[in-house]
């Protein structure tokens, strides 16, 4: 019988190669998720989840800049959340190791002087802040022909007519937001969208080139690493933006965050819509496949 010849790069379609690496991204988020559960299990209501979270364990935990925590992989940062839990719980079991105390305490002023620092300055800049609301659903973005960003407190409703002097301009840097945007804006809610038109819009899936080998082995470890890469590289941009909205609005009773990862997709907590100009000068705050 003769052997089957292994696939090359070039045998295969686009939607071909697109599905490959859309399950191999999901393969790496689904791991990803196991540890940090198994995690969480072990150390009920200790583990951070959201970035604000995250950066605020490892200033505590680290005295570690935003720079330091930004440059992390998703190891690194499971294994250094980890190691510092597990330091908590045998400081706890051994409250009295005198030389264990004098050792770390100088970093643990440090520390609190870093998280002191750290809520003073989420307080200046929540003065600083353009909007207030009371909840995430409350506000709606609305992105104009000239790909800028209005802010509608409240949200309008699916095809509202709109008056932009009576919202506000948001300066998001980047190209990203009017990207998201787009694609949120698409979507049936105006809140959802793929991960995998996230990663090809957002040029972060690079076309596998002719430098990788026709060997099937190899072939398929470079679409593996191309999709974590990818999967990471979203992750910490989604956080970004969350990060670059609420620099400024205020949300004064919803304690969940801008993006959310669900299953194959990111759900927004407000509504994006696009704002399509009418004869009169109004606008519609539009959404849904037929954007």
């Amino acid at each position: 019988m003769i052997p089957e010849k292994p696939y090359r790069p070039e045998d295969l379609t686009t939607e071909a190669r697109r599905m490959i690496l859309i399950q191999e991204m999901a393969d790496v988020e689904a791991e990803n998720e196991r540890r940090w559960k198994a995690l969480a299990a072990r150390f009920p209501g200790q583990v951070p989840t959201t970035p604000a979270e995250i950066i605020d364990f490892f200033a505590s935990e680290y005295g570690w800049t935003l720079h330091q925590i930004a440059e992390l992989d998703d190891r690194q940062t499971y294994a250094f959340v980890k190691a510092a839990l597990r330091r908590r719980s045998a400081a706890a079991v051994q409250p009295s190791a005198s030389a264990t105390a004098g050792r770390y305490a100088k970093p643990a002023s440090r520390k609190r002087q870093t998280h002191k620092k750290a809520q003073e300055s989420r307080g200046v800049n929540a003065e600083r802040r353009l909007l207030r609301m009371d909840r995430w659903s409350d506000l709606g973005l609305g992105l104009d022909g000239e790909r800028r960003i209005w802010a509608f407190i409240p949200c309008p409703e699916k095809g509202d007519r709109v008056a932009v002097r009576k919202a506000t301009s948001l300066e998001l840097p980047g190209n990203r937001w009017p990207k998201v945007l787009q694609l949120l804006a698409e979507s049936k809610d105006g809140k959802t969208a793929r991960v995998s038109d996230l990663v090809t819009q957002l040029g972060f899936a690079k076309k596998i080139g002719q430098a990788i080998p026709d060997e099937q082995a190899v072939y398929d470890e470079g679409l593996r690493l191309e999709g974590k890469r990818a999967i990471k590289t979203l992750r910490n941009a989604m956080a970004d933006l969350a990060r670059e909205l609420k620099n400024q609005v205020t949300v004064d009773n919803d304690p969940s965050v801008p993006f959310g990862k669900v299953g194959e997709t990111y759900q927004a907590a407000f509504t994006a819509g696009l704002l399509l100009e009418n004869e009169d000068g109004l606008r519609r705050f539009v959404f849904g496949p037929t954007c």
